[in-house]
């Protein structure tokens, strides 16, 4: 079975029409921004509304804490979205400002700004002026997922919010900065602060990738192009030097925190298996709920370095799980 990591416009097309059109409302105006602030897209199920309105799932992007998108985040995850979205829950996939522009601090602050303008009753205001009245949301239903970084920065909302969240579901992100497998290369991180100074970016393509579009020097687009392959070690290895006990999740445990569900496989190389069960065996000790599913042979992201044939098909499986006890939490 072939893999393949990168995803056409074709796939993104494809995934985009399995899934109704999302409102795309900017939901934290931050300065030196290239946006103007991060934006969120909310997806809105068929079903007509309850009494109570709409629970929330919450979705963060992965990407190293450097790449990625609200967009291209959920089409990268089109039948998670959908079974979400056919369970009658709103699914609002939020993004973040991107390192190196900013330290790990700031990109929780985008994130939690995000969980204020869903539970103060902002989103709901903003839908309205965006052409959706009629769409109520159930403020005191709200949980979540995310993947690699992503369920990272969620895993901290939801040890961190004065509301707590209905559950947390990880899918293959950091939990213990001390047991990163991340590496460091001190060169080539220096080239990137020199590479990166400008606004900071909320968007898939960030600055980097611009630069290497259109820079037509080929010495330098061999330099970006190297950077750019290695970029997201250097995106968590950022995040875990500025961060503090208030950005790392194993830090912040505490017997009030939400249910959490952990999904990873057992080859990966970049979040550290070992990490996760600390983690997990932690938040049972102090009687909070988790759950450890560990996929064989799988790596981050379920890439398997050598040929595993159906391993891709059955951790369908294993998600679909997963998502079913997300979406039970937050419906409770």
């Amino acid at each position: 079975m072939e893999y393949k990591a990168s995803f056409d416009q074709a796939f993104y097309d494809t995934a985009s029409r399995s899934l109704p059109k999302p409102y795309h409302l900017l939901f934290h105006t931050t300065p030196n921004t290239v946006n103007g602030g991060s934006y969120a897209d909310v997806y809105v199920p068929s079903l007509p509304s309850p009494v109570t309105g709409y629970p929330v799932a919450l979705y963060i992007h992965g990407g190293g804490f450097c790449q990625g998108g609200a967009d291209e985040g959920i089409l990268r995850q089109p039948q998670q979205a959908a079974q979400v979205l056919k369970a009658g829950i709103v699914v609002v996939s939020l993004e973040y400002r991107k390192l190196p522009h900013v330290i790990l601090a700031q990109v929780c602050e985008d994130i939690r700004a995000g969980w204020a303008w869903v539970q103060n009753g902002s989103l709901q205001q903003d839908l309205g002026v965006a052409g959706a009245p009629n769409v109520i949301i159930d403020s005191g239903r709200i949980g979540g997922w995310g993947h690699s970084a992503g369920a990272s920065l969620l895993s901290i909302l939801g040890m961190t919010v004065p509301s707590r969240l209905r559950c947390v579901l990880n899918f293959f992100g950091t939990v213990n900065w001390t047991h990163s497998t991340s590496n460091t290369w001190p060169l080539l991180d220096d080239l990137t602060n020199k590479l990166l100074a400008g606004p900071a970016s909320t968007s898939t393509r960030n600055r980097l990738d611009l630069d290497l579009q259109n820079d037509k020097d080929p010495e330098q687009q061999l330099r970006l192009a190297y950077i750019l392959e290695l970029y997201k070690d250097i995106g968590t290895l950022r995040a875990v030097l500025h961060s503090t006990d208030q950005e790392n999740p194993f830090h912040l445990l505490h017997p009030g925190c939400p249910p959490f569900y952990h999904v990873q496989g057992s080859k990966d190389h970049m979040v550290s298996c070992d990490g996760t069960r600390r983690f997990h065996q932690k938040l049972l000790d102090i009687g909070v709920e988790s759950t450890l599913v560990i996929i064989e042979g799988a790596g981050h992201g379920w890439l398997v370095e050598k040929d595993g044939p159906g391993l891709l098909g059955e951790t369908w499986k294993v998600d679909e799980s997963a998502l079913a006890w997300m979406i039970s939490k937050i419906k409770d």
